[in-house]
């Protein structure tokens, strides 16, 4: 899992990869979700999506 600035034609968004087993046969597929990254958190330093 990531974020991305570049994806979704520059909106940004956070990539998850999934993989899973589908009739014996491993399958792997995206998932995207709009974010946009909107602050820094003071305790960790992360990056923080509304």
């Amino acid at each position: 899992m990531h974020w991305d600035k570049d994806l979704l034609e520059g909106a940004g968004a956070v990539e998850v990869i999934l993989t899973g087993l589908r009739a014996g046969t491993e399958r792997q597929g995206r998932l995207l979700i709009h974010a946009a990254a909107s602050a820094i958190a003071p305790d960790t330093g992360r990056v923080v999506f509304f």
